[in-house]
C-alpha cells in the first residue's frame, strides 16, 4: 500500500523482471531469480495482472484466455486446457456468456475479470495484482475481491496485492506493507497493521498525497 509514485508498481515489475534490479535479491520458492529474464520467470509460476489490464482489445475473450495458457500450450493436453478454462469461468461466470465478444466490448469490471482469468490460465503459484480496484464500481470491486479471497483461502493461491484502498487490501491480506518513496515504512500482520493505521488516521478507501 502507498501513495501514487511511492514505488509500488516498480516493485511488482522488478519481481516480474520488467524492470532491472539494482540491489538485493529476489527469491522465489528458495530460488534466486534476480537475473532471470521475464520469459524464464513466467514458467516458474509468476503471473502479473497489470493496473492497465492490458487485455488484447480486438481479440475475443476466449482468445485472451487461451493466450494466458501460452507458456504451457506445447505440453498441455486438450483436456487440461478445457479443465483450466472451465475453472476460470467458474470463478468469473460473467465471462462464460461473452467468450465470442472482443475484449473492447466488455465493461471495465469484466475486463478486470478477464485480465485475472488470463493470468489464472497460466496456473500461477504467485498471482501479482496491481490496483485491481482502480476505476471500478463498488459492487464490482466487492465481487472481484470475493473471488480473490476464495482463490486464496480455498485454492491456496498466493497473492501479492498492490492497492491504494487500505481497508480493502488489509481485509483480504494476511500481511501488509506500507511503501513510501521506495522504502517500506510500516509492515505487519494485516489485522494489527489495520489497527495501527486506523489509530494514525490513515485507513480508509484510498491514500491522499498528504499521507
Amino acid at each position: 500500500m502507498g501513495t501514487n509514485g511511492s514505488g509500488k508498481t516498480t516493485l511488482l515489475k522488478t519481481i516480474c523482471g520488467l524492470v532491472p534490479l539494482y540491489g538485493g535479491r529476489i527469491l522465489f520458492r528458495e530460488r534466486d531469480i534476480s537475473r532471470l529474464p521475464v520469459a524464464k520467470r513466467i514458467p516458474l509460476g509468476i503471473a502479473l495482472v497489470p493496473e492497465s489490464r492490458e487485455i488484447f482489445a480486438q481479440q475475443s475473450v476466449l482468445a485472451n484466455l487461451k493466450l494466458g495458457a501460452y507458456p504451457r500450450l506445447k505440453r498441455l493436453r486438450s483436456g487440461d486446457y478445457q479443465s483450466d478454462l472451465d475453472f476460470v469461468l467458474s470463478v468469473f461466470p460473467h465471462l462464460a456468456t461473452r467468450l465470442k465478444q472482443t475484449g473492447a466490448t466488455l465493461s471495465g469490471g469484466e475486463q478486470q475479470m478477464l485480465a485475472i482469468g488470463r493470468a489464472l490460465m497460466s496456473r500461477p503459484r504467485l498471482l501479482i495484482l496491481d490496483e485491481p480496484s482502480t476505476g471500478l464500481a463498488p459492487a464490482l470491486v466487492r465481487e472481484i475481491f470475493k473471488s480473490l479471497r476464495w482463490l486464496n483461502r480455498e485454492k491456496n493461491l498466493t497473492m501479492f496485492l498492490v492497492e491504494q484502498n487500505t481497508r480493502l487490501a488489509l481485509d483480504l491480506a494476511h500481511r501488509g506493507y506500507v511503501i513510501q518513496k521506495g522504502r517500506i515504512v510500516r509492515s505487519g500482520e494485516a489485522a494489527a497493521l489495520s489497527r495501527e493505521l486506523d489509530r494514525a488516521g490513515l485507513i480508509y478507501g484510498g491514500w491522499s498525497e498528504e499521507n
